[in-house]
């Protein structure tokens, strides 16, 4: 798993949190006088889209998700399912037609949908 803590924060970091994939869309630093410091973050689920915003003490440990962006070409439909094609290393992927809804009626075979997958980010190590 990716541990990281909040001092790691930048915008556009995609990290793992109740479960859910968020990126961090903004952050603020916040040191209130006699009180202890915080970090509040604007997060935009990855899925949905709905933004939220959150509190994290200050060195809190968050886990960081690697995310690799892929282009796929639509090529067929297979019964039930949509298959799609990578197009630097042309592997095949069928994908349920539930899980895409009505938006690929209006896509042909020429667009190309971007996709995202998730890995967890190695650890990171301290250099000395």
């Amino acid at each position: 798993m990716g541990a990281t803590t909040t001092a790691d924060f930048r915008n556009g970091m995609v990290i793992r949190y109740n479960g859910e994939l968020y990126t961090v869309v903004e952050f603020h630093h916040v040191s209130p006088g006699n009180w202890r410091a915080f970090v509040r973050v604007r997060l935009k689920n990855v899925k949905n889209g709905r933004v939220l915003e959150q509190r994290f003490r200050a060195g809190e440990e968050i886990e960081e998700v690697r995310v690799e962006h892929q282009n796929w070409q639509f090529l067929y439909v297979d019964g039930d399912d949509y298959v799609f094609m990578n197009t630097e290393t042309f592997d095949q992927q069928p994908v349920p037609k539930e899980m895409l809804g009505e938006r690929l009626q209006l896509r042909t075979a020429t667009i190309l949908p971007r996709t995202r997958g998730c890995k967890p980010h190695p650890p990171r190590r301290n250099r000395i």
